[in-house]
């Protein structure tokens, strides 16, 4: 493995200024695209923090995290791990409309909890796919469904993992 990683801000000359996404209605896909391949082992969502249940409700709901498997090498570990996923429910949905044509693999299936005790939140890879050793260059984050705003708001979306050397 490699060096351990986290996202940066996009700003590098000021680095409490994030972008943040609005998109009109409940479901969008974002994806992110690494300089190096990593291996994966966290999510970190933001969401401007809102007492009131209008702000709360422009929050995404439920996330899948899919990573484009690419190399040889990867989907043939990716074919190895695909039976832990079905068992897990995390495999139960079909791969996203960005790019048909990519081999995606679902990293992680969460759910954004408005009442948790803190708007920024961190959600697990699949433990199987940690272990797998699958390095991947290409993550598209998700959203279904929001908490019933007319739109989405995303804050800040943070990837953690290991640098591949």
């Amino acid at each position: 493995m490699g060096a351990q990683i986290s996202s940066v801000p996009p700003d590098p000359f000021n680095p409490n200024r994030f972008l943040s996404a609005d998109a009109t209605g409940a479901q969008f896909q974002v994806g992110v695209s690494f300089a190096t391949t990593i291996y994966p082992t966290h999510f970190t969502i933001d969401h401007a923090f809102s007492q009131d249940i209008v702000g709360s409700s422009n929050a995404p709901r439920h996330i899948v995290f899919w990573g484009i498997v690419e190399g040889v090498g990867n989907k043939g570990r990716a074919s190895r791990v695909v039976g832990d996923l079905a068992l897990s429910g995390v495999f139960n949905r079909t791969v996203p409309n960005l790019h048909q044509r990519e081999n995606f693999l679902p990293l992680a299936t969460v759910e954004y909890d408005i009442r948790g005790s803190s708007h920024v939140q961190t959600f697990a890879v699949h433990p199987s796919l940690v272990e797998s050793n699958i390095d991947f260059g290409v993550i598209v984050l998700e959203v279904l469904d929001n908490w019933g705003g007319e739109v989405t708001q995303l804050y800040r979306v943070r990837v953690h993992g290991l640098a591949k050397m």
